[in-house]
């Protein structure tokens, strides 16, 4: 099969031919149709995680595809079945894995990270990770969605427990942006979206944010206590994760607000100085990290049921995956990026 390999850091991926995975017991074969190309793939290619990559290396994280081969105590999946992948092979055993936080495994493989990813032409995954493409969804539209709208919705629903009437801030509207923005709205909140470039702020109000804010001219913290009668917002969803942003954050949220920090850049580093206010004002600092299987399951229903439209932003075929990796560099697509093998 055709794959884009990565042979050395900083140097641009390889389209070769390797050999097409086997598979065992609890284990399908897909035919990749469309995968994902998320900002952390470009991190990889610089180097930002040597201690996660064994190299040579296929990434790709958000695979889907068509399967074509099931093993031996699969059941449920067959042949033929239209499918979306979730990333992460957990152990089962854990405390997390026991509570349902595949995400958070103690001893967890990832999908384009420990293990091959979808960068390729075929891929395999353990049965328990497949899940069908509810009918009227393409596979580029899952595609779309499959990281990007969960880890949105996890940052959402599950840690910040956005609530009918509260008001939120997306800030960075890329392509988890973008969907945090539908997700918050489909929660019943009064979305305020941030970003610096205004067209990416005419895209937030087409997808159903109710105000925004250009944090390149405006004083962020000051706008949004204007916008919320002063008391500030009861969540602040961080999809950048600089020590602007969260600096950003914390000034605008209103007592007992939650902060929660999906985005980071591993190249900069900083210290949140915030100790006395985080107590006199009861503030919350949450990390949230992707989704879990259930959460994937929840947002094929949401666009199955029409509260969320998956938003593709660029498609390129599978040899122009380094191109695709520029293309998020610039940092002018709207949505989520698709290659296609």
């Amino acid at each position: 099969m055709k794959a884009m390999v990565l042979r050395e850091y900083n140097k641009p991926l390889m389209l070769e031919e390797v050999e097409t995975p086997g598979i065992g017991t609890g284990e399908v074969l897909i035919n990749v149709k469309a995968c994902g190309v998320c900002a952390s793939n470009v991190k990889y290619v610089e180097g930002a995680y040597p201690d996660v990559l064994t190299l040579p290396h296929i990434l790709g994280h958000e695979p889907v595809g068509e399967v074509v081969k099931v093993g031996p105590g699969v059941q449920g999946i067959v042949k033929g079945d239209r499918v979306c992948v979730y990333i992460f092979i957990p152990c089962g055993e854990c405390l997390y894995c026991g509570k349902g936080e595949e995400n958070n495994c103690l001893h967890v493989n990832r999908i384009g990270m420990e293990v091959s990813g979808a960068y390729a032409e075929y891929i395999k995954a353990p049965a328990r990770n497949v899940f069908k493409i509810p009918e009227g969804v393409s596979y580029e539209e899952a595609a779309a969605l499959a990281d990007a709208a969960a880890t949105s919705f996890h940052a959402i629903r599950e840690k910040a427990k956005v609530r009918v009437g509260d008001d939120v801030v997306i800030m960075g509207i890329g392509s988890l942006g973008i969907n945090g923005v539908q997700i918050a709205k489909a929660a019943g909140a009064r979305v305020i979206a941030i970003d610096i470039l205004p067209s990416k702020l005419e895209f937030a109000r087409k997808y159903g944010a109710d105000e925004t804010i250009d944090g390149r001219k405006e004083d962020i913290a000051a706008r949004v206590r204007s916008l919320t009668g002063g008391k500030g917002v009861d969540s602040f969803i961080d999809f950048v994760g600089s020590a602007d942003s969260v600096r950003a954050g914390l000034h605008s949220l209103r007592r007992a607000g939650k902060l929660v920090v999906v985005g980071h850049d591993p190249h900069h580093p900083f210290q949140v100085k915030a100790f006395q206010e985080l107590i006199m004002e009861e503030a919350e600092i949450i990390g949230s990290h992707a989704s879990t299987r259930q959460e994937l399951r929840e947002i094929l229903n949401l666009v199955h049921i029409g509260k969320l439209k998956p938003v593709i932003g660029a498609r390129f075929p599978l040899a122009q995956a380094n191109e695709a990796h520029q293309a998020i560099k610039g940092g002018e697509i709207f949505g989520r990026i698709v290659l296609l093998p």
